[in-house]
């Protein structure tokens, strides 16, 4: 008696397809949940970030500076806001290991000349976006030299205001060290430096108190994603514009970077053959660790030589969050800012020029989010 097969040839090819449909509906679900939970993640990261600055306020009398010029044997060690977060993130140990001295005084290496230092070349998840692409590099990362000279990266950068911003203490390598000669006595309460000239949460070597947020901590960013650079020069937000001259108009006026960005100048011109690029957690200058409001979530970014040895620019937020990003508020709310935010009159020079320390940010909402003292939270109450 001959047996009849379980499935025909056709039977089976029907069976697959069938499979394969069920696969290809399911994939996207799956996909889409995936990216709910690093989304989920990516907030929580934010949220202990921003507890953390509230943390620093409340046990130091101040938040920490974003980028912290102290010398000490005449170096200028460019220590980020995340450094003095470390122990409030549950990183004490590490803390511990980058602040090394004699005599009872820490002393951290500079984050620019010591890119083998282990505790800046250390992964902190808490730093990095599960969503960026780099979040799948942790493993390699410390092999890959050209990314930061191997140092860890971070993927969220403090709130420097909403103009391109001329810091007193920045205008130089030489400037650094006689702009600001506090001494670090280990809990670093004398901050002292110019809070003139950013209108953000976070500038250099000043450390400012809550009541200095005059619109409002729930109105005013702390922190937002601004995407791990990976050596992309083909544009935006990747990329990086820099012409070597920052009298241009090319990075001082929002419109005309976005036209060099739509005309595909970007090519050649990012930051990937500096080797301090933006990637890295611990250095703390506004190249590195500096955001700016002027130009909407996902643009472009400029920098006056493509170097962080200015910190003059428009530092973009960007993630790889579909529409928008993430920023943690002053009052430790996480909020998600669209692409299409009103960022208002992009012709506007984003210089001390154009509006003062307490002018109404010509940015619209996304640069009121970014101001801290410029009155516009009645206007843009929501």
């Amino acid at each position: 008696m001959r047996l009849r097969p379980a499935f025909t040839l056709v039977e089976l090819l029907v069976v697959i397809a069938i499979i394969g449909i069920l696969v290809g509906l399911l994939l996207p679900a799956v996909q889409a949940a995936r990216e709910a939970a690093r989304r989920s993640v990516c907030q929580n990261n934010l949220k202990q970030i921003g507890l953390a600055v509230a943390n620093h306020e409340s046990g130091k009398g101040a938040m920490p500076p974003g980028c912290d010029f102290y010398t000490n044997g005449g170096k200028t060690p460019n220590i980020s806001s995340f450094v003095w977060l470390l122990p409030l993130l549950d990183q004490q140990p590490l803390y511990d290991k980058a602040a090394t001295g004699t005599g009872g005084v820490p002393f951290m290496p500079n984050t620019m000349d010591n890119n083998n230092f282990t505790p800046w070349r250390t992964w902190v998840s808490a730093f990095v976006c599960p969503s960026d692409v780099a979040a799948g590099m942790q493993g390699s990362w410390s092999a890959i030299t050209g990314y930061a000279n191997s140092r860890a990266p971070g993927g969220y950068a403090a709130n420097k205001g909403d103009w391109y911003g001329k810091d007193t203490v920045t205008e130089g390598l030489g400037k650094w060290a006689a702009s600001n000669q506090t001494t670090f006595d280990g809990s670093h309460t004398g901050f002292s430096g110019d809070k003139t000239s950013w209108r953000g949460m976070f500038g250099p070597s000043t450390g400012l108190k809550f009541k200095d947020v005059t619109d409002g901590l729930s109105f005013t960013i702390a922190y937002a994603e601004r995407r791990i650079y990976r050596g992309d020069t083909s544009g935006p937000p990747d990329a990086i514009w820099n012409d070597g001259n920052a009298q241009t108009n090319t990075c001082l006026v929002p419109s005309v970077l976005a036209g060099k960005a739509a005309n595909g100048q970007f090519s050649g011109r990012a930051a990937y053959g500096f080797p301090y690029n933006w990637s890295s957690w611990a250095c703390g200058l506004p190249f590195n660790h500096s955001l700016t409001t002027a130009v909407p979530p996902n643009g472009p970014s400029c920098d006056y030589i493509g170097s962080p040895s200015v910190g003059w620019g428009l530092y973009t937020a960007s993630s790889f969050h579909q529409g928008g990003v993430f920023a943690v508020m002053g009052d430790g709310a996480v909020r998600f800012v669209t692409d299409n935010v009103d960022a208002g009159d992009q012709s506007k020079t984003a210089n001390s020029s154009t509006f003062k320390l307490n002018d109404q940010s010509p940015y619209g909402v996304w640069g009121a989010m970014g101001s801290r003292c410029g009155g516009e939270t009645s206007k843009y109450q929501e």
